[in-house]
């Protein structure tokens, strides 16, 4: 017996803002959502409990 699956497209606003990644070092509770992430870098640094929810990198 052979399952299936339907894997829908991600739900993501058309409209996205701009964000700075690096915002989220500085944060008690980093979450980012809804905006586009460019021309980031991510450091050596643990980020605790980030929460990525509709991004576009």
């Amino acid at each position: 017996m052979t399952l299936k699956f339907k894997i829908e497209a991600p739900k993501i606003p058309t409209r996205l803002e701009s964000a700075n990644f690096q915002d989220v070092y500085y944060e008690e509770d980093p979450f980012l959502s809804n905006c586009t992430i460019e021309n980031a870098r991510l450091d050596h640094e643990e980020i605790d409990q980030l929460v990525l929810s509709k991004i576009v990198f």
